[in-house]
């Protein structure tokens, strides 16, 4: 019989003994072997919260038009046009509402305080009171409320559900203004200059009896900063 040869040998050997350099772990069927799942950056999946701005705060709904005829109009803030009252239409702050001759308009706004527009009449939304440049108007509130004019600032307060403040102002930039409480109670604040010194000046207002200021006029800005 022949001999195997050696090199025959050395290969048996070599199938048969494990070898130091290969892995102890077993091997896995590639069929078991699941992919590294790909994680974002927790920095990028986090979505930063926006700081407050004055948008946002301009965004607010102040109240809306109940009714209105077809020669009334709204302007927005950052608008130079003036679109056609609408029915329900939202008021923000600082828009303007108009009405031409023969016009008017009804406002609800959301402090339980109703605004009425008459003929000519021209008045800015503002965020914490009602305030009137020119025209006929009646304001009612059923809690409190503050008009600003360019004559006076004029505070109203209710005497419960049943008994709102109602007061009519006509105002007329450069000559006048006339305020005549209804109902409720009010009071009226106006700077006095007197040479060369203001003085503020507080007066209650009376149940119709009507009170007329000097009224100066005032640039398009007025409101918008007080």
């Amino acid at each position: 019989m022949r001999k195997p040869e050696l090199s025959c040998i050395l290969t048996v050997m070599l199938i048969a003994l494990p070898s130091c350099n290969r892995s102890s772990t077993p091997k896995v069927p590639p069929s078991s072997v699941t992919a590294p799942l790909e994680i974002e950056p927790i920095i990028n999946s986090v979505t930063p919260t926006p700081a407050p701005s004055t948008a946002s705060i301009d965004s607010k709904s102040l109240g809306r038009i109940d009714s209105f005829n077809q020669k009334s109009a709204v302007k927005r803030r950052l608008s130079s046009v003036w679109q056609d009252a609408q029915a329900r239409l939202e008021l923000y702050p600082f828009d303007l509402v108009r009405t031409q001759e023969s016009g008017s308009a009804e406002i609800a706004l959301i402090n339980a305080t109703h605004l009425h527009l008459g003929s000519s009449s021209l008045a800015m939304i503002h965020p914490t009171k009602v305030i009137l440049r020119n025209g006929t108007f009646e304001v009612k509130t059923f809690l409190e409320a503050t008009v600003l004019t360019t004559a006076a600032t004029i505070q109203l307060k209710s005497k419960g559900q049943n008994n709102p403040a109602r007061v009519v102002i006509k105002v007329s930039e450069g000559k006048f203004t006339d305020i005549s409480l209804e109902s409720g109670t009010g009071s009226v604040t106006r700077q006095k200059v007197k040479k060369s010194s203001r003085k503020t000046e507080t007066l209650e207002l009376t149940q119709r009896r009507t009170l007329t200021l000097e009224s100066p006029v005032r640039d398009e800005g007025f409101g918008l900063k007080d």
